[in-house]
């Protein structure tokens, strides 16, 4: 078995950490999520997963006690991490984030993280302008790199849960998992490449608030029974579709209905560049769920 991997989640309060983790690892609703945000979390929430012959540790460190996890007392909580996501709401001002990414730098540096990435979230993007968010990533960069003398480490995505938004923060945080794994371990076999073809086909098909009698939607697929049964099963287990009974309907729950809006595009080059992502996303999170 692999050494165990581990991924730290943290940033001031109210940025969105843990609806983060709740929606891509714990399969959670997003629009409940909106709809009804989080408390506050307390100290650190931490879960182990299983995920391509390891254990992957996912760490939750709570906003409010930022002064703890910064402090000498308490940095050793980044010990032995791959990756360190920092969330920020997009509002945060450009002074408070980089000074707290600063300070990560230097977390960073004193515990001797050699091989660990630091990684940043501008999250809630759709509430402010296109525009409005480049400036600021642009602003970020540009005093990091000019003002740090190891600036260029400090990688930056554009993140929310809106429906709009949440397939590419599927991608971003499934492509950031690849990274911490052989390439040997997570290649697609070509079996598995055309059951993922097939299984983006399905949801492609299916429309949010409609039910689908399983043999109608069977005929519309030159599938056996055991191969639609087997890609329904491993939507499911995303919590993509529903099955309704014995295999009697089937339905596009709010969560794949997220994800199909971005697998769609707008464009024939976004569609072609969405089915592509989609391959990372379905074959690391269907991985991910069947195994813990």
């Amino acid at each position: 078995m692999l050494k165990s991997k581990k991924i730290i989640f943290v940033g001031p309060p109210g940025t969105g950490k843990t609806t983060i983790k709740k929606i891509l690892f714990e399969k959670a609703n997003p629009v409940e999520l909106l709809e009804n945000p989080l408390k506050p979390s307390r100290g650190v929430t931490s879960e182990i997963y299983n995920l391509f012959q390891s254990n992957l540790g996912v760490f939750d460190l709570a906003g409010q006690e930022n002064n703890n996890w910064l402090s000498n007392r308490s940095k050793d909580v980044f010990n032995e991490s791959n990756i360190i996501i920092c969330i920020f709401d997009v509002k945060t001002t450009l002074e408070s984030i980089i000074t707290f990414l600063i300070k990560i730098y230097e977390i960073k540096k004193d515990l001797d993280l050699k091989s660990c990435r630091i990684v940043t979230f501008i999250h809630k993007i759709d509430l402010v302008s296109l525009a409005y968010i480049e400036r600021k990533i642009e602003a970020i960069k540009s005093f990091i790199t000019e003002q740090h003398p190891r600036g260029r480490e400090f990688e930056i995505y554009k993140t929310s849960i809106k429906e709009s938004f949440l397939y590419n923060t599927f991608h971003i945080l499934s492509s950031l998992l690849f990274s911490i794994y052989p390439k040997k371990l997570i290649s697609l076999k070509k079996s598995e490449f055309n059951y993922l073809i097939n299984e983006i086909n399905l949801i492609s098909n299916m429309r949010y608030s409609s039910n689908y009698p399983f043999d109608e939607f069977f005929k519309m697929f030159d599938f056996s029974l055991e191969e639609m049964k087997f890609y329904l099963k491993n939507l499911k287990v995303l919590d993509f579709i529903t099955i309704h009974g014995d295999f009697k309907l089937i339905s596009l729950t709010e969560r794949g209905s997220y994800f199909k809006e971005g697998l769609i595009g707008k464009n024939s080059k976004e569609r072609k560049s969405s089915f592509e992502k989609s391959f990372e996303i379905l074959y690391i999170f269907i991985f991910l769920y069947e195994n813990n």
